[in-house]
């Protein structure tokens, strides 16, 4: 790969984890069976060790003060435990929130809120809240998503979730690419699963994959923002500057956000020359 080219991507992937386009919360309510499945290994995390530290140096809600102490007379209680979930995650604190859904996934044995346990891990590492956490925040991520796919195993919104904790995480990304290419061939329609795998293409250098993939979704979904951006940057790695440029624009446009458009700033730079 040249050294434009290399950029390229670079930029590509650092943009690309943004919150514009990733981070969704997904939710679900219907009752399941119990099947088995293979859980990560995982490192311990002191999350109590890192909630005291949070509390010591921001200014909490009394609120939350008093759901702690609710918390601590009765650590078991799943109205208190979904409080604090919902709570952390208000202000902002994604691990802090993944590790009281996951907590109330155990003591429920929930799909639900062991998927949203996952969910939220995987937004604290994109996040980048706590830097020497964040390796063991993709692992507890996966090994979230495991669990509520051993209890619901056609949960297309956990498998999707996990498959991109496997690829983003490095634990198993050909594992990852298959659960999303599974959700993506039992349902074209899927464009979330479409877009997922065109971006993991593109990172993964496989450009023409990448843009069959992103054009089928924008067939289908025109302005469909996620599907522009990354197809902006295949485009830009086929040689195609002036059609990425147009898409880039595009992209710019219906996103409308001046943030996101300095983050994109050296890469339209790039496309200008």
């Amino acid at each position: 790969m040249g050294k434009a080219q290399w950029i390229l991507v670079s930029v590509a992937i650092l943009v690309g984890a943004s919150l514009y386009f990733l981070g969704r919360t997904t939710t679900k309510e219907k009752e399941a069976s119990v099947n088995a499945t293979t859980v990560a290994k995982t490192t311990t995390i002191d999350f109590k060790a890192i909630e005291a530290t949070f509390i010591q140096k921001n200014e909490v809600p009394d609120t939350l003060k008093i759901i702690l102490e609710q918390y601590k007379n009765n650590p078991k209680d799943t109205n208190v435990l979904l409080d604090l979930a919902l709570a952390y995650r208000s202000m902002h604190q994604a691990h802090l929130a993944g590790h009281y859904f996951y907590e109330l996934a155990e003591v429920q044995n929930n799909p639900i809120y062991y998927e949203r346990a996952g969910n939220a891990f995987l937004n604290a590492q994109r996040e980048n809240i706590d830097t020497s956490i964040s390796d063991n925040l993709l692992t507890f991520a996966v090994q979230s998503l495991e669990k509520a796919i051993a209890i619901e195993p056609n949960s297309v919104s956990a498998k999707m979730l996990l498959g991109t904790a496997y690829v983003e995480s490095g634990l198993e990304p050909m594992k990852g690419v298959g659960l999303l290419k599974e959700v993506a061939d039992a349902d074209p329609n899927n464009l979330e699963a479409q877009i997922l795998l065109g971006r993991f293409s593109l990172q993964s250098g496989q450009y023409d994959k990448a843009k069959e993939r992103l054009d089928a979704v924008l067939k289908k979904e025109p302005n469909n923002t996620e599907a522009i951006y990354f197809l902006a940057f295949t485009e830009a790695e086929l040689g195609n500057k002036k059609r990425a440029l147009e898409l880039i624009e595009l992209c710019k446009s219906l996103v409308n956000n001046p943030d996101f458009d300095k983050e994109i700033e050296h890469f339209v730079k790039e496309l200008k020359k």
